[in-house]
């Protein structure tokens, strides 16, 4: 396998769990949760994949997922001719919009306007305006064949859109007039997913090389292969917390996970920060739960050695609607090891909290990791 003098290819647990994804298409990440959904051509439909790689199944009963987008804590999926929203937080529906004149709707992206634009498969761009639950077609005609994703990029105010063709182009549709034109002569063949980090560049995902290329936003100069020896990479999405990067395999039903580079070369030889979080227990439990992780000693005492206070580093209980339930301040100078923090079940007024799903996350110097667990009584 190629290698950049920047990346290299990282097998994490996702490849390593119980399958429930059957033909993977499109995946988003979440990163309250810090958790992938997984959307599928066939079986699970929408598969939910946590930080150690476990799967669950998220939805079920819609034949044929093509792609999906998560904004805030909506996500979106497409299907057939529908676009359908759920509330990732409860799994409730919040609408179901019928693309009239649509052919395998895939591809999704939220533009600075509010609206959410879908493209299908026979060269028409919907517009979707989620407030109203109404969609009209948008723009039609010369961008591609096969259409497969599209992402919106900010600075040029514009949909990005890949098809799966020989050489194909880059298409772009400017917002909010929709002309089309072409942003880049890619030379590749069959291109499925497209993505954006948080410097605003390119990932293009193609089926001819089963490789990762990344463009700048200008599409200047050569793109960079970032990643090779996937099998169908049908998906994928950038976590820009951590700076890895997923990848689903539509024919090995798994998802790569590729590491990206750091932000500072001087930072490479320093131990990176890690967290441990164990799973709390008892789970399920009444009246109280013990929750364990560990902090190395980076994160401890800095990159000087100095100890660290308690700024950016807590263990924070949600609810199913993502509301803050319960704080715990660590105090890293005081941390050693492996530390336990035991919940009563009560909120930041000291209030019992109801019987149900939470979530807790422990979040320090910018990374994090969540499981969930179960309050019963």
């Amino acid at each position: 396998m190629k290698k950049s003098c920047l990346m290299f290819f990282v097998l994490l647990p996702f490849i390593l769990s119980a399958q429930l994804m059957d033909m993977p298409e499109g995946i988003s990440y979440c990163d309250v949760l810090d958790m992938c959904f997984v959307s599928c051509w066939n079986s699970a439909n929408v598969v939910l994949i946590d930080s150690e790689g476990t799967q669950s199944e998220f939805l079920t009963g819609l034949s044929n997922c093509a792609n999906n987008l998560l904004v805030g804590s909506v996500l979106y999926i497409t299907y057939g001719t529908h676009v359908k929203a759920y509330d990732i937080f409860t799994s409730t529906e919040i609408f179901d919009i019928y693309l009239s004149g649509a052919v395998d709707a895939d591809g999704l992206a939220m533009a600075n306007d509010g609206f959410l634009y879908v493209v299908s498969h026979n060269n028409k761009v919907f517009k979707i305006d989620v407030d109203q639950q109404t969609s009209e077609l948008f723009a039609y005609g010369s961008i591609g064949t096969y259409d497969q994703d599209m992402i919106y990029d900010a600075e040029y105010n514009r949909l990005l859109i890949c098809s799966y063709q020989t050489n194909c182009p880059i298409f772009a549709v400017s917002l909010p007039n929709g002309e089309i034109s072409i942003a880049c002569e890619t030379g590749l063949n069959n291109l499925d997913r497209l993505a954006t980090d948080s410097a605003g560049n390119i990932y293009v995902a193609c089926w001819e090389t089963n490789s990762i290329y990344k463009y700048n936003n200008e599409f200047v100069g050569d793109p960079e292969i970032v990643s090779d020896g996937h099998n169908g990479p049908s998906g994928i999405e950038v976590n820009s917390t951590d700076n890895l990067l997923y990848v689903s395999n539509f024919y090995l039903d798994t998802v790569d996970v590729i590491q990206l580079p750091g932000v500072g070369v001087e930072q490479e030889n320093l131990i990176q920060p890690k967290i441990e979080l164990q799973q709390n227990y008892p789970n399920p439990f009444n009246p109280t739960t013990t929750i364990t992780f560990n902090l190395n000693t980076r994160l401890r005492q800095g990159y000087a050695g100095q100890a660290k206070t308690t700024e950016n580093t807590e263990l924070v209980i949600y609810d199913l609607k993502g509301r803050k339930v319960k704080i715990f301040p660590v105090i890293l100078s005081e941390v050693e090891g492996q530390t336990s923090i035991i919940w009563n079940g009560t909120d930041n007024n000291n209030q019992l909290v109801s019987s149900g799903i939470y979530f807790y996350k422990l979040q320090a110097e910018g990374i994090f990791q969540t499981k969930k667990m179960v309050l019963l009584k």
